[in-house]
């Protein structure tokens, strides 16, 4: 499934421009957290697309769409609104991060794939 964001730069400016990048169930991703915790095991930081909630609604401000995902280390289920799920790390609040993506996609290892698209 392709899914379309909005861009929002460092300065909170909106563009009308859109990113398309692809999110699929049962591909694996990894939270960019992982560069804060180097001595901690990357399979805390490592997820799994277990299904993607499309809710359509009449009313356009009630239309919300997740994505559920898995822990791989836990096992523990979250649920996070995909235009969060597929955005850019916010670069003021984590300044050294290197990672572009809050969950970049990966292989079951944890190595970044095609730079996390």
């Amino acid at each position: 499934m392709n899914y379309e964001i909005f861009i929002t730069d460092k300065n909170d400016k909106k563009y009308n421009v859109k990113l398309t990048r692809e999110i699929n169930s049962k591909n694996f991703y990894l939270h960019f957290k992982n560069e804060l915790n180097k001595e901690e095991p990357i399979t805390k930081y490592l997820y799994i697309i277990e299904d993607i909630v499309i809710n359509a609604s009449d009313n356009i401000k009630e239309v919300s769409n997740f994505v559920i995902y898995k822990n791989i280390l836990t096992g523990k289920v979250y649920a996070r609104d995909i235009n969060e799920f597929m955005s850019f790390v916010d670069i003021k609040k984590y300044p050294n991060i290197k990672q572009k993506f809050r969950f970049a996609k990966c292989n079951a290892l944890g190595n970044i794939i095609n730079g996390g698209e």
